[in-house]
C-alpha cells in the first residue's frame, strides 16, 4: 500500500448560497503525521447530505455503504475510481428485517 486513505464528513456552504450540504472529504497519508490536501470524495449534490460511509475490500473490489437519507451501497475496483450504485438497504427489503430485529 502506497498510502492510507482517510475520510470524514463535513458541511460546506452550497455554491448557490442557499444552504449547506454534508459531503465526504478525503486525504492520503503514509505516516499519519503529514497529509495531502483535503478534497471532496463523495457528494450527493451541493444542498444534499451524506453523513457517514464505510468501505470494505472483498477480493479485487471495494464496497461502500453511505448514509444519505438511506443506506446506499456502491462498488468500485479502485478506492479513488468511479463508483457504481449496487443497491440500497431499502431496495433489499432489509429495513423490514431490521424493524423485526428491533422488537
Amino acid at each position: 500500500m502506497d498510502a492510507y486513505l482517510v475520510f470524514w464528513a463535513s458541511s460546506m456552504e452550497a455554491s448557490d448560497g442557499k444552504g449547506r450540504g454534508m459531503h465526504i472529504y478525503c486525504s492520503t497519508t503514509k505516516d499519519f503525521k503529514s497529509f495531502s490536501p483535503a478534497e471532496r470524495y463523495i457528494t450527493r449534490g451541493a444542498n444534499e447530505s451524506i453523513i457517514d460511509t464505510t468501505i470494505i475490500q472483498v477480493g479485487n473490489k471495494y464496497y461502500r455503504a453511505s448514509g444519505d437519507g438511506q443506506i446506499t451501497i456502491e462498488s468500485s475496483e479502485q478506492l479513488r475510481g468511479d463508483w457504481k450504485k449496487v443497491s440500497t438497504l431499502q431496495s433489499l427489503d432489509l429495513e423490514l428485517l431490521l424493524a423485526h430485529w428491533g422488537n
